[in-house]
């Protein structure tokens, strides 16, 4: 996937490599319930029950993303993986500690 550098360019060996290392160690199908956990923990009810695909997961070229959607809002979780560079695009494994792998926000539904 990498370079000698330790950088990629090409964005779909990473998704692929990430989406194949989580499927093999089983973290995908256990996301809808982790969802689930998350919401009840933050006292909100899902619009509907989370599957452990898009919209609720999806494997992009920086991480894992979830998606806590509501009838007014959306959690959106961030586990980064990847350090994404521009000009040119390029990834690299993120090497930051939890703290900075983890982003949440909540966006309010149009």
């Amino acid at each position: 996937m990498a370079d000698s550098g330790g950088e990629t360019t090409d964005r779909s060996a990473v998704v692929e490599a990430l989406e194949r290392e989580l499927t093999a160690r089983r973290v995908l199908p256990r996301v809808p319930a982790v969802i689930e956990d998350l919401a009840s923990a933050a006292g909100l009810s899902l619009a509907a029950s989370p599957v452990a695909a898009p919209p609720y997961v999806t494997v992009t070229g920086g991480g894992l993303v979830f998606r806590l959607p509501t009838s007014t809002q959306r959690v959106v979780i961030t586990v980064r993986t990847f350090w994404i560079g521009r000009n040119p695009l390029r990834y690299r494994r993120f090497e930051g500690d939890l703290g900075e792998r983890l982003s949440v926000e909540v966006r309010q539904t149009p």
